[in-house]
């Protein structure tokens, strides 16, 4: 009889944490018994069960788990937690991001849960609330480490945070796993790039630079759109495509205004808008068929999946240097990282300008993702961690 192995995520969307346990799932379903825990889409995403494809235990859905705070739902769903916990009787609890962490966590610790481990995603403890409440949420995360048999960062700059600047967890407890993609999804399509481009009345003379992700004020969109408002001024053809939605949409539509840039909701419009908002796509391999480039301007990151999709479909990559972005683009190799506004305004010139250079930065950022970004690999090391976690616990 196989061992279970329970996964407990935020929220079933489209998004990084979502696809790395699913990924993470179907690979080690053929040792485990494996059943994922999560929650339901916030305001401005949409749920996508469809991403956990081929696993044999269905997602458990818990309606009242979800990235807000709400205390009556949130002791709902501890208490929802504990009761799978008690049925599943699961050798290893593995959660993932910063809710389903302190609950699930907490909750397998009560339950004397023989193996427990967290991955950071990225973390809330940089430029998400005020000064009293990232205190608050570190000394939560110190001391949710003690219930923790390890910790998984999905980069060197992630374990970085977690080890030296923020002292969440001790160094040896800290492992680091690159995250990994199913490669084989992931190749330019010719036709899915003329499609998407007819879709949104892009002509093959204009340049689309992405930026995907749920548009809050941390993604820090507006620097994108003052960046699409630069070259278009300075008289590149040039259209900035917005993937995604969220709470900060509408504030996004009214800046565009403010800047002069026309735009676009969906496929509604002509071929003179600036900005195209698309809202949520479910197949992003081919809205990255239809790019010439992908952006990233958060002001924090863990380790962003859109830059290593993108990356495997052979897409240059200008993002900020924060978090783990450094570890996943190599910079002037598969992208161009920047600190600033101006150095952001200098490479998208560079990009926008130098066709040769796209073409050096897209070859490489395709080698690079297909050698670096295996979802096998992953699988294989996080297994790795958890025979060796298993090991060092007496039975």
């Amino acid at each position: 009889m196989k061992p279970t192995l329970l996964f407990i995520t935020n929220r079933f969307v489209i998004g990084g944490p979502a696809f790395h346990v699913a990924d993470l799932a179907r690979r080690l379903q053929s040792d485990f018994d494996v059943f994922i825990i999560g929650g339901e889409a916030a305001k401005g995403e949409m749920n996508n069960l469809t991403i956990f494809y081929g696993l044999k235990n269905e997602p458990i859905l818990l309606p009242d788990f979800s990235r807000r705070f709400n205390l009556i739902n949130d002791i709902k769903s501890y208490f929802s937690i504990k009761k799978y916990i008690r049925q599943l009787n699961p050798l290893i609890v593995h959660t993932h991001t910063g809710k389903p962490g302190v609950l699930g966590r907490y909750a397998a610790y009560k339950l004397n849960v023989k193996v427990i481990v967290h991955t950071y995603h990225g973390h809330l403890f940089r430029g998400y609330f005020n000064s009293f409440l990232t205190k608050w949420i570190i000394w939560l995360d110190r001391k949710m480490v003690r219930y923790s048999s390890a910790i998984i960062a999905l980069t060197q700059n992630q374990k970085k945070d977690l080890v030296e600047i923020f002292q969440i967890a001790p160094a040896e407890k800290v492992h680091i796993i690159l995250p990994g993609l199913q490669i084989e999804r992931f190749g330019f399509k010719e036709k899915a790039r003329e499609k998407f481009r007819h879709r949104f009345h892009i002509d093959a003379q204009c340049l689309a630079l992405g930026i995907v992700g749920r548009l809050v004020d941390i993604k820090n969109v507006k620097l994108f759109l003052r960046g699409i408002k630069m070259l278009r001024k300075e008289g590149f053809r040039v259209k900035g495509i917005v993937v995604g939605d969220g709470p900060e949409k509408r504030h996004l539509k009214d800046y565009c205004l403010s800047l002069g840039l026309s735009f676009a909701e969906f496929s509604v419009g002509t071929q003179d808008e600036s900005v195209i908002f698309t809202s949520w796509q479910k197949d992003l391999t081919k809205v990255y068929s239809g790019l010439d480039g992908l952006a990233l301007t958060s002001e924090n990151e863990g380790a962003p999946y859109s830059l290593m999709e993108a990356q495997l479909i052979g897409l240059p990559i200008i993002a900020s240097k924060v978090g783990g972005v450094e570890d996943i683009v190599l910079d002037k190799e598969t992208g161009l990282l920047f600190e600033s506004e101006a150095e952001f305004f200098q490479h998208l010139r560079l990009w926008a300008s130098d066709a040769d250079l796209r073409k050096k930065l897209a070859s490489n950022a395709q080698n690079f993702a297909r050698k670096t970004f295996n979802a096998d690999r992953m699988a294989l090391e996080t297994q790795n961690l958890y025979e060796k976690l298993i090991m060092s616990k007496p039975s």
